[in-house]
C-alpha cells in the first residue's frame, strides 16, 4: 500500500511540474534517483554530493539536490525519472543498474551521470542516449580469485548466492565462474529471489562441502550478509564480497570498488557538466582502483589465518 501511494504521489509531482504548479524554484535543480536505500548505495550518493560540494555546488545555496528513492520499485523509477524530465532539471544522477537502464529508456535531453553500474553497452542496452555518461567497474575477479587461493590452499569448490533477477548480480557471477573455471575449481550457485532466501541458500551451500562463499555485486544477499556470516561461522566457510564495505558486516575479505569513492568519481563528472561541459564530449570512466578490506575476527571466526604481510597491505582493518 504504501509503495502504491508513493507511485500517486510521485505521478502528482511529476505532472505538477509539467503545468508548473505555481513553482517559483530559482536554483539549478540536480536530480538523484536511488533504486532503495541501504548502506552501500547510502555511500554512493554520498560520494556525490559531497563531490559537489567540494567544488562549490551546495544544496540549497546555488543548487537544489531533489533525492528520490524508488524503494526497490521498478515502476517507480520510470516515474522519478519522467518527473525530472517534466520539471526539466539541469543534471540527473543514477545510482545502481535499474537506474542507469531506465534513465537509458526515459531520458534524451537531460544529461544524466551514472554510478554504482556496469556500462550501458554491458547491461545489454541496445541504443545509449548520448547525454548518458558515467563511471562503472570494469569487472575484474582475477585478483580476489587468486586472494582466496592464497587465503585457503586447498580451494576446490566455490559457492556463489545470487540473485537472477539483478543484472548486476548476472553479470559479476559470470564473470566469476569464467575466472573459477579458468583456475579449475569447481562452482555450486545457488539462486535467490530476494534476501528473505539467502540464509537457506548459504545453509544448502555449506551441506554441499563448499570451501568458500563469495557475493558479486548482488543487492539482495548484500542486504543479506548477516544470513551468510551466520552460516560462514557455524560451519567455518569464509565469505568473500566484491564491496569491500560489507566486510564491515562480517564478511572475511572484501576486495572490490568502495562505493563512495566511486559516487565521488561520479560526482566530478557532473561537475564538468554543471561548469559547462557537454555531456556527449565526456567519455565514460573506469574505476581501476580497488581496496583490500579485511575483518579480522569474523575472518578467523570462519577459519582464515590472515598472513601479516597482507593485513599489513589492506586499505582497511576491521579489527
Amino acid at each position: 500500500m504504501f509503495k502504491r501511494l508513493m507511485v500517486i504521489w510521485m505521478l502528482g509531482c511529476g505532472i505538477c511540474g509539467f503545468f508548473g504548479c505555481g513553482r517559483s524554484d530559482a536554483l539549478p535543480t540536480v536530480g538523484i534517483v536511488q533504486i532503495l536505500e541501504n548502506p552501500q548505495l547510502d555511500q554512493g550518493r554520498f560520494g556525490v554530493v559531497d563531490a559537489l560540494k567540494k567544488a562549490g555546488f551546495v544544496d540549497g545555496k546555488n543548487i537544489r539536490i531533489d533525492f528520490q528513492n524508488a524503494q526497490g520499485d521498478l515502476p517507480t523509477i520510470d516515474m522519478i525519472l519522467q518527473k525530472f524530465v517534466s520539471e526539466k532539471v539541469k543534471l540527473i544522477v543514477t545510482i545502481s543498474t535499474p537506474c542507469l537502464i531506465s534513465a537509458c529508456n526515459n531520458v534524451k535531453d537531460i544529461p544524466v551521470v551514472y554510478t554504482i553500474a556496469f556500462q550501458p553497452e554491458v547491461l545489454g542496452v541496445k541504443s545509449v542516449p548520448p547525454k548518458i555518461v558515467g563511471v562503472y567497474d570494469p569487472l575484474e575477479t582475477d585478483r580476489i580469485v587468486q586472494l582466496m587461493r592464497r587465503l585457503i590452499p586447498r580451494l576446490r569448490r566455490v559457492g556463489i548466492p545470487w540473485n537472477p533477477s539483478e543484472m548486476n548480480a548476472r553479470l559479476a557471477v559470470e564473470s566469476m565462474k569464467k575466472t573459477l573455471t579458468r583456475n579449475r575449481i569447481d562452482i555450486v550457485e545457488m539462486a535467490v529471489a530476494g534476501t528473505s532466501e539467502v540464509y537457506q541458500a548459504a545453509s544448502a551451500l555449506a551441506n554441499q562441502k563448499v570451501d568458500a562463499i563469495v557475493a558479486c555485486s548482488d543487492n539482495s544477499v548484500y542486504a543479506a550478509i548477516g544470513s551468510l556470516v551466520k552460516v560462514g561461522e557455524t560451519s567455518r566457510i569464509p565469505i568473500f564480497v566484491l564491496e569491500p564495505t560489507i566486510v564491515q558486516g562480517g564478511a572475511s575479505v572484501g576486495l572490490g570498488i568502495d562505493y563512495y569513492d566511486w559516487g565521488s568519481a561520479s560526482g566530478e563528472l557532473a561537475v564538468r557538466i554543471l561548469k559547462g561541459e557537454s555531456a556527449e564530449d565526456l567519455p565514460d570512466v573506469a574505476l581501476e582502483k580497488k581496496k583490500l578490506y579485511l575483518n579480522l575476527t569474523h575472518g578467523k571466526a570462519q577459519g582464515l589465518d590472515f598472513p601479516p604481510d597482507l593485513v599489513k597491505s589492506a586499505d582497511k582493518i576491521i579489527p
